[in-house]
């Protein structure tokens, strides 16, 4: 997820949050933008978010997000936390393993919030051999992210030793378990960052594509 998307996810999750009754005035519940509404989850695989244009898939994954959203405050009355943590768990933490990472965080938004970056940030932390409890510090949840990107990057660099044709799209996408459909898509991306993002917004296709289709 994109320190900017984080923030804005934050922002949103305060507001929704905040109150035990009424809406908020700049949303809601239930409420899609026009992109969110004319998206269709199923169509929205990781193959095909790699065979967008960048400026496209930033677009896509955004309007997952945000369909994501609306399903799962739509579902809770009055916004209570305890039905939306209860959303947010059963959509991101399939495994049981990311709850207990986020706890640290209270119940609360920032709950919600590291689960929905934990959803996309354990599998780099995994892919690299981490620690999930010792490697990032889940009670920062930017900084987590990042430091979840950056011993990824680090394990990367070092099983490449240099290698330039191994530090690749096709590397990231095999060790993160996306197939060779994706690697072969971002391969056609000039700059290697673009590559990488690639691979990137496909992992958060995954990610959300399966959120939105436990609401559904």
């Amino acid at each position: 997820m994109r320190s900017i998307l984080v923030s804005v996810v934050v922002l949103f999750l305060a507001a929704a949050c905040s109150a035990t009754g009424g809406m908020t005035p700049a949303r809601q519940a239930g409420s899609t933008t026009t992109a969110a509404a004319n998206i269709d989850p199923a169509a929205m695989t990781p193959e095909y978010i790699a065979s967008l244009p960048r400026d496209q898939a930033t677009a896509a994954i955004d309007s997952m997000v945000d369909r994501y959203l609306d399903l799962a405050i739509g579902r809770c009355p009055n916004r209570a936390d305890a039905c939306l943590n209860e959303q947010f768990k059963t959509s991101f933490d399939q495994t049981g393993q990311l709850a207990p990472l986020c706890k640290v965080n209270g119940l609360g938004s920032e709950y919600k919030l590291c689960l929905m970056v934990a959803a996309e940030t354990v599998p780099l932390v995994k892919a690299a051999g981490g620690n999930l409890a010792t490697d990032v510090n889940w009670a920062n949840i930017d900084g987590a992210n990042n430091e979840a990107r950056e011993l990824f990057a680090r394990w990367l660099e070092d099983t490449c030793r240099g290698q330039i044709a191994c530090f690749s799209e096709a590397q990231t996408a095999t060790s993160l378990g996306l197939s060779s459909t994706v690697a072969q898509s971002c391969r056609v991306h000039r700059r290697l960052l673009d590559r990488l993002d690639c691979v990137s917004d496909a992992l958060s296709a995954a990610v959300y594509q399966r959120a939105i289709k436990s609401l559904s």
